[in-house]
């Protein structure tokens, strides 16, 4: 308030009627410049937020823009927004689950051959890991496009054993640090 009550009496009324604009404070990117914007959100990678663009378009256009600007041109002009990626896991496929078959077939030769001999004893057993996943970050892309992010997961991790007797309820947990042969 007291700039203004300044300004009035330096300059009068007519400093309140001017328009005044900042130097070099354009909104938009020209045609082209904007248009190598909406490919690099077309890619599937996309960016990670708004500062990644500012970046990306001072290197590329030598050009620094506020994040005002930014956010203007990202989400209101080109229309892209923040998207959960979609995971990516380097070409590996996840393994097949094993078809209850192949289990009642194995336990009918065991009883099978147990016949006639003594008393055992059937556990069911399984096994659980423990631990921390990678979290999921959102990234801006253009609309009708979905990012795409290689996924590691973190190895920071345990295991869980379990074996319980449906007849008898009894049952032990194991905690273990690794699943291979010699735990298993």
């Amino acid at each position: 308030m007291g700039n203004w009550l300044a300004l009035y009496e330096q300059e009068g009324l007519s400093s309140f009627l001017t328009l005044r604009t900042r130097p070099d404070n354009s909104l938009s990117l020209d045609d082209q410049k904007l248009g190598q914007l909406r490919e690099r959100l077309r890619h599937p990678a996309g960016f990670g937020n708004s500062l990644e663009v500012r970046d990306w378009s001072a290197e590329r256009f030598r050009k620094s823009l506020g994040y005002s600007t930014v956010h203007q041109l990202v989400h209101h002009r080109l229309r892209s927004k923040l998207k959960v990626p979609r995971k990516s896991m380097n070409g590996r496929t996840r393994p097949s689950p094993c078809s209850s078959k192949k289990f009642s077939d194995i336990l009918g030769i065991h009883l099978g051959e147990r016949r006639g001999a003594e008393r055992f004893r059937l556990f069911f057993q399984d096994e659980s890991r423990c631990g921390l996943h990678s979290v999921e970050r959102r990234r801006i892309a253009v609309r009708g496009v979905k990012p795409k992010v290689t996924q590691q997961m973190t190895s920071g991790c345990y295991y869980l054993f379990g074996a319980v007797e449906p007849t008898t309820g009894d049952g032990f947990l194991l905690e273990l640090p690794a699943l291979n042969t010699e735990t298993f």
